[in-house]
C-alpha cells in the first residue's frame, strides 16, 4: 500500500514539474529600448486578444512624437506577430500608455515572442 502511494505522490509531482517548466519555455518581453530611437524604452506590456498595452517612457529633454509597428519575432527570427501604435506625442522626461492594434497575430502569438524589433 505504502509502496503504491509514494509511486503516486511522485508521477503527481513530476506532472507538477513538467507542466511548470512547460508553460514557462515561451521568451516573454517585458522591457526594453526602442531600438532606432535615443532616449526612448519601452515596459509594461499587457497582451489582450486583438490588442495590446505598452508603456513607453521618454528620457530625452524635449516632447518626442512617437508611433510605429512593434513586430515581434520568435526564437528563430521568425515574425509572428505585429501591433501598430498611434502616432501620439510624449512630453519631456515622463512616459506614456499606448494601445496598439494587432494587424497579424494576436496577444497570445506576441506573448509567446522572444525578440521585438520597431518599425517607424
Amino acid at each position: 500500500m505504502r509502496r503504491n502511494i509514494c509511486g503516486f505522490s511522485f508521477s503527481v509531482i513530476t506532472m507538477i514539474f513538467v507542466i511548470m517548466f512547460a508553460s514557462c519555455a515561451f521568451g516573454f518581453i517585458r522591457d526594453g529600448a526602442v531600438s532606432g530611437r535615443k532616449g526612448l524604452s519601452f515596459s509594461s506590456v499587457a497582451y489582450q486578444f486583438d490588442y495590446m498595452y505598452v508603456t513607453i517612457r521618454n528620457r530625452n529633454h524635449s516632447n518626442v512624437n512617437f508611433g510605429g509597428t512593434m513586430i515581434f519575432l520568435d526564437r528563430n527570427y521568425r515574425e509572428v506577430a505585429r501591433a501598430d501604435i498611434p502616432n501620439l506625442k510624449i512630453k519631456r522626461n515622463s512616459s506614456r500608455r499606448f494601445r496598439g492594434v494587432f494587424v497579424k497575430g494576436s496577444g497570445h502569438e506576441a506573448a509567446s515572442a522572444s525578440h521585438v524589433i520597431w518599425e517607424f
